[in-house]
């Protein structure tokens, strides 16, 4: 049973608002269609692009947004 004497509702509603926020992002389909590429390992924008059909700018824009959420991660990669 659920112990209401130790619920923190600020906590709660703090743990809600985030999971919200998160749902949110990933209720759209590019973001699904990218999240989808990339589920067997990293891949680069470049080669991430022709794969889920959007201009680069575009996928910039969702990989910030997954970002941002903490879903996927950057790794800069020079080239010398």
């Amino acid at each position: 049973m659920f112990d209401l004497s130790r619920f923190d509702l600020s906590l709660f509603e703090d743990s809600a608002g985030r999971a919200a926020s998160l749902l949110r992002n990933l209720a759209n389909e590019r973001r699904l269609m990218i999240l989808c590429q990339l589920v067997d390992g990293e891949m680069s924008v470049g080669a991430l692009q022709p794969r889920v059909g959007l201009s680069q700018s575009a996928l910039s824009q969702h990989l910030a947004l997954l970002r941002e959420e903490g879903v996927v991660a950057t790794r800069r990669e020079g080239q010398s």
